[in-house]
């Protein structure tokens, strides 16, 4: 985390912190995060910041936000994270970026995944690029900024050694 704050604190933000973790990211439409009962994420034990963007034009707009975190006593058997896919890369209509896991990673599960694009966002892709050749598409969809509901393959999505996730953003 950034240097400590007193709770409360209000701060303008870019939404980057490159000392954090990212454990969870909502927008309108989203639901709450819910990982497998052998699955958790490892929450830091210095300290926490909820950062929160709005996006309305309205001061007199009502809010109640907050934030409920579940937390266990025993280790999961499964160590889960959050990684933002794509590229801030954007020029034109059409956004692409590839994200290549670590290889001493083992396998990875994709449980589950929010597209995000601001107001300006149209269409998603998501490509996994097989490292044995071939390509999988993940997701191919329309997208709405006040709809930004999660995504749960099912099966899971399996990334293995050497495949890549292409990411794709239409505006």
């Amino acid at each position: 985390l950034p240097a400590p704050a007193a709770d409360g604190a209000i701060a303008p933000s870019l939404g980057a912190h490159p000392e954090g973790q990212l454990v969870h990211g909502w927008a309108p439409g989203g639901d709450d995060i819910t990982f497998p009962i052998d699955t958790a994420i490892e929450m830091p034990q210095t300290g926490w910041m909820l950062e929160i963007h709005y996006n309305s034009n309205d001061p007199g707009a009502a809010d109640n936000t907050g934030v409920e975190v579940c937390v266990a006593t025993e280790p999961r058997k499964n160590l889960a994270s959050l990684s933002w896919l794509g590229t801030d890369g954007i020029a034109g209509t059409v956004a692409s970026g590839t994200c290549n896991p670590r290889d001493d990673m083992g396998d990875i599960t994709l449980l589950d995944f929010s597209p995000h694009m601001h107001t300006k966002g149209t269409r998603m892709k998501a490509v996994v690029n097989r490292a044995g050749g071939g390509e999988e598409v993940i997701h191919d969809e329309p997208f709405d900024f006040e709809n930004q509901i999660h995504y749960q393959p099912d099966p899971p999505v399996i990334i293995k050694a050497g495949d890549t996730i292409t990411t794709t953003c239409y505006y």
